[in-house]
């Protein structure tokens, strides 16, 4: 026989909604006194031990659905900043890598050699969709017209492989 939910000295939320979650009943305390809620998420998962500050201070919105839904709308949308393609994106980080984490293998060649980015393009990949377009497809890269100089809007060009 399970335990009867002790009374909450907090607010009763049956029925009330937080994100994704209805609240269907109180559930009985946790061993250090926690009131917790038995929840329906909106996809009908139903959770038993949902905490009430979780629900309240909207830690908590779902059983995580949303995350999982969320995660795979980024994974389909053109880039993670809605603007410009994955692959220009991708080209965008890589400069950056390259030229500013001294700690990783390519830097040899970019940013242990003094090799930089505009500063406008390093702080904001608008900026750089503005200046260069769209990567044209995967078989074009972002080349430096002088090789010696940095990656700026006047030294760089799509070409193809």
């Amino acid at each position: 026989m399970t335990a009867a939910p002790t009374p909450s000295t907090k607010k009763d939320l049956t029925g009330k909604t937080f994100g994704g979650w209805t609240v269907l009943e109180e559930t009985p305390k946790t061993r250090k006194g926690s009131s917790t809620w038995k929840c329906r998420c909106e996809c009908g998962a139903v959770r038993f031990n949902v905490f009430y500050t979780a629900l309240t201070t909207g830690r908590s919105t779902s059983c995580g659905c949303r995350r999982k839904g969320a995660k795979r709308n980024r994974a389909r949308s053109p880039s993670a900043h809605s603007q410009g393609s994955n692959i220009t994106y991708q080209t965008w980080m890589h400069i950056k890598t390259r030229c500013f984490n001294l700690n990783h293998p390519s830097s040899r060649g970019y940013g242990q050699r003094g090799v930089g980015m505009a500063r406008e393009w390093r702080t904001s990949f608008p900026a750089f969709l503005a200046d260069m377009g769209e990567r044209p497809s995967h078989e074009h890269r972002l080349e430096r017209i002088n090789p010696q100089g940095h990656y700026t809007p006047d030294n760089c060009h799509w070409v193809q492989r």
